[in-house]
């Protein structure tokens, strides 16, 4: 398990322009087939869900076909900034290892550099052994 640090924070860091289709579910409500407007390891901007407040919890799933082996991949997420009839801007706070690596192959296809992209995200995690 992936856990996220400082879930409190201001965004920080560079994000990567990918347009990735999405689903973000809250307990009340179902957001389908949004789009990503950038994404990095610890958050994206998603256009939909612009209604939310900050603090709502979601489930964040990537759907598009072909992003990693046509799998479907789900992380939480947290609304840390909301705009309205925009979107979102979530900040992820749980995944498990598969999807960290599922969601670092996405952004490193659209990274210019990787490995600036990944150190800011390690500096922000804490992985914790499955009991």
């Amino acid at each position: 398990m992936v856990k996220i640090l400082d879930i409190e924070e201001k965004r920080r860091h560079a994000r990567v322009p990918i347009h990735a289709r999405v689903n973000l579910k809250f307990s009340d409500k179902v957001y389908s087939q949004c789009e990503t407007k950038d994404l990095c390891l610890c958050g994206a901007w998603v256009n939909g869900g612009g209604d939310r407040i900050e603090g709502d919890l979601c489930e964040v799933e990537f759907n598009q076909v072909g992003i990693v082996n046509n799998r479907i991949l789900t992380l939480r997420g947290e609304v840390v900034r909301a705009v309205k009839e925009r979107g979102v801007g979530l900040v992820f706070y749980d995944m498990n290892f598969s999807s960290y690596t599922s969601l670092q192959t996405i952004i490193n296809d659209g990274s210019d550099d990787v490995f600036k992209d990944a150190e800011e995200f390690l500096d922000r995690i804490s992985i914790i052994e499955p009991e």
